[in-house]
C-alpha cells in the first residue's frame, strides 16, 4: 500500500482524537488552553517519556500537579527556593529533583530571552521558517 499525502491526511483526521492519545504523555496537554502553558507541558512529557508508562505517567503527573493550572506562570514565578522545596525528592528512572530544577531553570532563561519555546526553534530557522536543517547538525 502506498503511502500518499491523501492516505496519511485521512489517517490524521481519523486518529487524531483525545480518545486516542492515553496512555501517550502528551496526553497531559490537554489540560491546558494556553499555548505558553501547552508548549511547556509538551517539551517536559516528551523530555521525561522513557520507561514504563504507568511510571512517566506518574512522574508528569506529579510535575504538573506541582505547576498547578499554569506551567508558564509557574516556572516564571518560582525562585530557586521554591523550586528545590517543590520537587525535593523528585525521582524519574535517573532524572532526579536537581535535574528537573535546572530544566525547568533552562526553560524559564529561554522564555525570558524569547517570549516563547517557539520563537526559540525557529530564532535560527530558515527564511521560510524550516528547521529540518537543525537535523544536519
Amino acid at each position: 500500500m502506498k503511502l500518499d499525502k491523501a492516505v496519511l491526511e485521512k489517517l490524521y483526521r481519523k486518529y487524531n482524537k483525545r480518545q486516542y492519545v492515553h496512555p501517550d504523555p502528551l496526553e497531559f496537554l490537554y489540560r491546558y488552553r494556553a499555548v505558553r502553558d501547552r508548549e511547556i507541558v509538551a517539551l517536559i512529557a516528551s523530555s521525561m517519556a522513557f520507561g514504563r508508562v504507568l511510571q512517566i505517567l506518574k512522574s508528569l503527573s506529579f510535575v504538573f500537579g506541582k505547576m498547578g493550572d499554569s506551567p508558564y506562570r509557574f516556572v516564571m514565578m518560582s525562585s530557586k527556593f521554591h523550586l528545590r522545596k517543590a520537587f525535593r525528592g523528585f525521582r524519574h528512572r535517573f532524572v532526579g529533583d536537581k535535574e528537573l530544577i535546572c530544566f525547568l531553570t533552562a526553560i524559564r532563561n529561554v522564555l525570558k530571552k524569547y517570549g516563547s519555546l517557539n520563537n526559540c526553534f525557529l530564532a535560527d530557522a530558515t527564511a521560510d521558517n524550516n528547521i529540518f536543517h537543525f537535523l544536519d547538525s
